[in-house]
């Protein structure tokens, strides 16, 4: 069985991979040719409390107390739900909730927010350390059908994980929480949230990066993500990877990959690039991510393709007091919005300026700790960039949507002529349906369809049915 064939994780990432083409790549070539359009994505720190003591979290690099001080800066809930409502009428498409709090030490900020982003149908990911979630919370975030929720466990045992996170007992924790929401998942009869264990990568568990699939598999996960730490504080130096680590860490990866495809489950590895090889470059260079971002990006004489980082045009974070960035690692806040619309800060002199620095290569030294997930990312994004200028692709895409809308009116016929209507079944056609035909790719490709060369394919290989 491939990876494509896997379920439920399949659904994200189908999601991610549509977000490269229909929305990262082309709003980004919009705004290039004059058009603005509101960010795709937003990352939410509701909180910067947290119960834990990992050693390698940026918090080691605050002098201050962060738990005091966000008690006493944080955004209230009422301006979290109403920025997001503000954000899916500005046609955001993905939250992700995280940051350096742990978000379930504010619960009750968490889930009425969590709630309003799933009322407008927005793609939804939380990220947590796992150790204070109750059943009644477990149970609302799998009925209102939440998407995807990361578990940070960083080795196959407790002795490994709780001596990273500086606290006895976690492990446990995240441990049953996984299987709570695999509990929850099957009374409810629901394939959603997916189930994702994060891996903070280092000297103290790279060699456990298999026994980490088999955990993941016994747990119910469905996936393994798996990120090389990074250096925020001296107290960590003693487990980055050296140069002997990373000479053996490729036959690790193999090997977890291997048993991804014994156990169905799908180790997603930040140090494997985009064609799914090992790249040593981003391995040795977890620090020294600026000069990787604009020697990749020199590469290319189309300005388009030559922007060293496309955040600033789909991507924006909110911390826990309201201050506003184009990315995690920018150290100066750009805006605050407890008191400003989304809309104006989005289309703001600020952003405006950052979206200029970045055009001309001027990266602050804080991109030098931009993690190798987001250097995926821009590459993704740029070869989705050439992709939309390829004519015989937007036909083949154009094939897939018109299949996929041919199938799905199929089986909604055929539950309407079923003597023994199946209303579930019904119901879930229509709904498949209606998202075809408001996302953005079907509107691209519609387009495209109705064009004299579109309308010969389409009744060539679909007749009446499209």
């Amino acid at each position: 069985m491939k990876f494509e064939d896997i379920l439920p994780i399949n659904n994200v990432l189908e999601f991610k991979q549509k977000l490269w083409f229909t929305e990262y790549a082309f709003r980004i070539r919009k705004w290039y040719n004059g058009e603005k359009l509101g960010p795709v994505r937003i990352d939410a720190e509701i909180t910067r409390q947290c119960n834990l003591n990992c050693i390698f979290c940026v918090r080691r690099a605050c002098k201050q107390d962060l738990n005091e001080e966000s008690r006493r800066l944080e955004m209230p809930k009422e301006r979290w739900v109403e920025l997001a409502r503000e954000s899916g009428e500005l046609g955001v498409r993905n939250w992700s909730i995280s940051g350096i709090g742990e978000p379930m030490m504010r619960s009750d900020i968490l889930l009425p927010t969590m709630k309003m982003i799933k009322a407008y149908d927005m793609f939804g990911e939380l990220t947590s350390n796992g150790t204070l979630f109750k059943d009644k919370y477990i149970k609302e975030i799998v009925d209102i059908e939440w998407d995807s929720v990361c578990i940070s466990i960083d080795g196959p045992n407790a002795k490994i994980h709780d001596s990273l996170r500086r606290v006895k007992g976690t492990f446990e924790k995240a441990t049953r929480t996984i299987k709570r929401f695999v509990y929850w998942k099957k009374k409810l009869r629901s394939d959603l949230p997916t189930l994702t264990i994060n891996m903070v990568l280092n000297k103290m568990n790279y060699k456990k990066l298999p026994e980490m699939v088999k955990l993941a598999e016994q747990l119910g996960a469905d996936a393994l993500f798996v990120e090389p730490m990074i250096l925020f504080s001296p107290l960590a130096k003693h487990l980055v990877l050296g140069p002997k680590e990373a000479k053996e860490l490729p036959k690790y990866i193999e090997r977890a990959r291997e048993l991804g495809e014994e156990y169905n489950i799908l180790p997603t590895i930040s140090l494997v690039g985009v064609d799914l090889e090992f790249d040593e470059k981003i391995a040795k260079k977890t620090n020294k991510a600026r000069k990787i971002l604009i020697k990749e990006a020199k590469k290319y004489k189309d300005p388009l393709l030559s922007i060293p980082c496309y955040a600033p045009w789909y991507y924006l974070m909110v911390r826990a007091d309201g201050t506003v960035l184009h990315c995690g690692e920018w150290e100066e806040p750009l805006e605050n919005i407890r008191r400003k619309s989304l809309r104006e800060v989005w289309f703001g002199e600020k952003f405006e300026e950052v979206r200029k620095m970045v055009t001309n290569y001027k990266l602050p030294p804080s991109c030098d700790k931009c993690r190798p997930n987001v250097i995926n990312d821009m590459r993704q994004i740029r070869r989705s960039i050439m992709k939309g200028g390829d004519v015989t692709y937007l036909q083949e895409e154009i094939l897939k949507l018109i299949q996929e809308n041919t199938t799905l009116r199929r089986r909604l016929w055929a539950a309407l002529h079923n003597k023994k209507l199946n209303v579930n079944e019904l119901i879930k056609c229509k709904r498949e349906l209606y998202k075809i035909k408001t996302s953005l790719t079907y509107q691209l490709m519609k387009k495209f369809g109705e064009s004299r060369v579109g309308k010969k394919i389409k009744k060539l290989f679909f007749g009446r049915y499209v």
